[in-house]
């Protein structure tokens, strides 16, 4: 993100695209000059989806995990639909055409 960023100040390049997830999470949002609603362009399949994994038998590890409240069953449930539809998608449709595959899932 640095070295996209860097660019564009150096004028390397005359713009860039980076998800306001990452400048949040790298306290970096002020190089954000504006943020695309799902309406003008949609997200990556299951972006901003996070999987963690853990070592069999590491019981501390497995309680906070399970714990946390980026394990609600809503949202694996919501990355669930959205990763199966873009699989039949991707197998039916982009492969043949070399398109990329955007999806967003919301609760209703």
């Amino acid at each position: 993100m640095q070295s996209r960023i860097r660019k564009l100040n150096e004028d390397v390049v005359s713009c860039t695209l980076l998800a306001i997830a990452g400048l949040n999470r790298m306290d970096m949002q002020e190089h954000a000059t504006q943020i695309l609603d799902t309406d003008v362009m949609l997200p990556a399949v299951s972006q901003g989806a996070i999987g963690i994994a853990c070592r069999s038998g590491d019981s501390k590890m497995m309680a906070g995990c399970h714990s946390a409240p980026v394990h609600a069953q809503q949202h694996k449930i919501r990355v669930h639909i959205v990763t199966r539809y873009s699989t039949h998608v991707y197998l039916t449709d982009v492969a043949h055409t070399g398109s990329d595959l955007g999806a967003h899932s919301a609760p209703v």
